[in-house]
């Protein structure tokens, strides 16, 4: 019976291997977990295990698998580099800066180094992440995770992107379907606005891993941001079988329901981004807005001031809050609200006609300058939707923490 048992898990062993050369993650999966049922105490197959769940970005069945490795024996070298990747991913800083990297070798070194460089680029210690980063590529550059790693510290500190997509380059020379380069560059490139490719890259990223949420909620963002609502709600609604009160799924779905001109329910939607909003400043601005739209000006002024007391550069909050106080007859603080907007653009036609009215109602210009151009209305959602040119001065918020 031993013999037989032992025969079925090296079969099985072999299965796995075949498997993965053949690019079948799902199926070696399964061989896997079939072989562990067998016999949960295979050292071999729960390290086998924890780096398959690393290269399907299921980080937190990675860890499991990876440290009951470690308690059945398995070596460090075989253990703490992947391990290393799963704690970065979850953000368990402490447990990741307590792992003895000096004893492994320099392929596996980089690893952990690259990971502990990304911690503390998560924890805004951008100097140190780049240190780190640089020496991993030095010690082993033959790993697209490396690569990665370092173009995730450029991409946040190189406003051009170049460097960081010439790190990528780099990591996908080495594999062109590497689940984190994939995801980065579509951050790379929703940053630039150039949101077919983000999907694209974004879905490359998603048919390549097994537990892949952030993806699937940056890829609705790119959907929402491309107007393309249909599609970023079908990701929406798998996100909210998972997460059905994530305040990061609540402001997608907000957004869609706003662009759509469904305020009631997007209003309701942005509430409940609410307990988010250090994440998610901006839902703080379409509240302001929708309230505004809804005549409730009181409640209007309140969400504007709430956002720019945090958001003072946002020139289209700046106009906003301007727009809400001239509707309240607060005209005091509306000079100095569009001040830096008309510094920045001269010819912004509705700031020219906001400041236009303000000073007529302070009698500082007489009733014809105050008709600047009767085609604009200070209308908000005319001035603020995603489809229109004012977009560019919006980022795409940050991907869900899963």
């Amino acid at each position: 019976c031993r013999l037989q048992r032992r025969n079925y898990r090296r079969t099985t062993y072999t299965k796995t291997q075949e498997y993965l050369q053949r690019g079948n993650t799902k199926a070696a999966l399964i061989e896997l977990k079939d072989a562990l049922q067998l016999n949960p105490e295979h050292q071999s197959s729960r390290l086998l295990l924890g780096r398959l769940y690393i290269k399907t970005a299921n980080y937190l069945a990675a860890e499991k698998e990876l440290t009951k490795a470690q308690k059945l024996g398995a070596a460090d070298k075989d253990t703490l580099p992947d391990l290393s990747i799963a704690l970065v991913r979850l953000r368990k800083h402490d447990e990741l800066d307590n792992i003895d990297e000096s004893k492994l070798d320099e392929a596996e070194k980089a690893i952990v180094m690259a990971s502990k460089g990304l911690s503390k680029l998560q924890q805004n210690l951008p100097e140190e992440a780049a240190a780190l980063t640089i020496q991993a590529v030095e010690l082993n550059s033959n790993t697209p995770y490396t690569h990665t790693a370092q173009a995730n510290v450029l991409f946040l500190t190189d406003p051009t992107f170049k460097a960081a997509r010439s790190a990528l380059d780099r990591a996908f020379n080495l594999d062109g379907n590497y689940v984190l380069a994939l995801s980065l560059l579509g951050d790379i490139e929703a940053r630039e606005r150039n949101f077919p490719a983000a999907i694209d890259a974004y879905t490359k990223a998603i048919t390549q891993s097994q537990s892949n949420y952030a993806e699937i909620n940056k890829r609705a963002m790119a959907y929402i941001y491309s107007g393309e609502f249909d599609a970023a709600q079908k990701d929406i609604d798998q996100l909210k079988k998972a997460f059905p009160n994530h305040p990061g799924i609540n402001y997608a779905q907000g957004l869609i329901y706003f662009e759509t001109n469904k305020l009631k329910d997007a209003k309701s939607a942005f509430e409940g981004a609410l307990i988010g909003v250090e994440q998610y400043p901006m839902t703080l601005f379409h509240l302001a807005n929708i309230t505004y739209k809804q005549g409730d000006l009181s409640q209007a002024e309140t969400y504007a001031e709430q956002f720019f007391s945090g958001q003072q550069s946002h020139l289209l909050g700046r106009k906003l809050l301007a727009l809400i106080k001239y509707k309240r007859a607060k005209t005091e603080e509306i000079e100095h609200l569009l001040a830096p907007v008309l510094e920045q653009s001269p010819n912004d036609i509705v700031a020219l006609n906001l400041l236009a009215h303000t000073r007529f109602k302070q009698n500082k210009t007489d009733r014809k300058s105050t008709r600047l151009n009767s085609n604009h209305r200070t209308n908000s959602y005319a001035l603020f939707s995603l489809k229109k040119k004012t977009t560019t001065h919006h980022n795409p918020p940050p991907s869900l923490h899963l």
